[in-house]
C-alpha cells in the first residue's frame, strides 16, 4: 500500500507488546473513489520506535489532564523569591514522578489534514495500581491546551512509526516485553 493511501485512525498496544490498528484506505477505481476502513490485530510484537513515539505523547496527556503542577506555580515562585530555588526543585521532582507514572498505549485520529483531532489513550500508576488516563479530545489547529501546534510532530512520528509496522513489517525481535528471566538465554545463565 502506498502511504498516501493511508490513513490512521487508531493505534493501541497491548500490555504484551501486541498492536491494534484501525487505518482507512482510499482508492480511486476509474471515476468511483472510496474508502476501505481495515481493522488489524496482530499478534507480531511492536518495535521499540513505536512505542517510543507513543511514548512522546506523555507530556501532552499529562499536560492535557493537568497532572503537571510546576507550570502552574511557576509564577507563584518568581515573586516569592525567597526559598524558590528548593520550591521548584521540588515541584520538578513531583512533575518527574508524576510522568514516569503515565504509558501512553494509543491514540485515536479523526479528522483530515487541517482539521484533526486526537485523544491520547494510556495508563497512569498509583499506589502500585494501573488507572486508564485518557486525554480530552484535542484538536490540532486549535489553541485551547496551548501546545496543539507542537504536538503534530510527535503525531506525525506515531503514523509513521504504525505504517512502518503494518506494511514494511516493522517489529520487535519478541525480547521486548519479555519479563526477566524467561528468556532462555537468562534461564541458561541461571543454571551455571
Amino acid at each position: 500500500m502506498k502511504k498516501e493511501e493511508f490513513e490512521l485512525h487508531k493505534v493501541k498496544v497491548d500490555d504484551a507488546g501486541k498492536v491494534e490498528v484501525t487505518y482507512l484506505r482510499s482508492i480511486s477505481d476509474g471515476e468511483v473513489a472510496y474508502v476501505d476502513t481495515h481493522i488489524i490485530s496482530s499478534p507480531r510484537i511492536c518495535h521499540p520506535d513505536l512505542l517510543n513515539s507513543l511514548n512522546e505523547l506523555s507530556w501532552f496527556i499529562a499536560e492535557s489532564n493537568e497532572l503537571l503542577i510546576k507550570r502552574k506555580t511557576i509564577e507563584a515562585l518568581k515573586s516569592a523569591k525567597k526559598g524558590s530555588k528548593e520550591i521548584e526543585s521540588t515541584l520538578n521532582k513531583i512533575d518527574a514522578k508524576t510522568m514516569k507514572s503515565i504509558t501512553v498505549t494509543g491514540v485515536s485520529l479523526q479528522g483530515d489534514e487541517e482539521n484533526r483531532s486526537i485523544v491520547i489513550t494510556g495508563k497512569r500508576k498509583i499506589h502500585h495500581t494501573g488507572g486508564a488516563l485518557n486525554s480530552p479530545k484535542i484538536t490540532l489547529n486549535g489553541d485551547s491546551f496551548k501546545f496543539e501546534e507542537s504536538l503534530r510532530e510527535p503525531i506525525d512520528k506515531v503514523v509513521d512509526e504504525t505504517y512502518e509496522y503494518l506494511f514494511n513489517l516493522k517489529s520487535s525481535d519478541g525480547n521486548l516485553f519479555a519479563d526477566e528471566g524467561t528468556n532462555p538465554e537468562d534461564k541458561e545463565k541461571a543454571k551455571a
